[in-house]
């Protein structure tokens, strides 16, 4: 074959546990994003000069 049954089964597994947290990893990024404020996040725009 092109790559060996070892480095096969590895990648099998890593796109496997990636996928299975990916669902996981976006919900934790919506619920830390909930925690911020609108007024929170206008502070990291830049300013505009007058």
């Amino acid at each position: 074959g092109i790559m060996p049954s070892q480095l096969s089964s590895l990648l099998f597994l890593v796109v496997g546990i990636s996928m299975a947290l990916t669902p996981w990893l976006a919900a934790g990024g919506q619920l830390i994003a909930s925690r911020f404020e609108q007024h929170d996040v206008r502070s990291l725009l830049p300013v505009e000069s007058e």
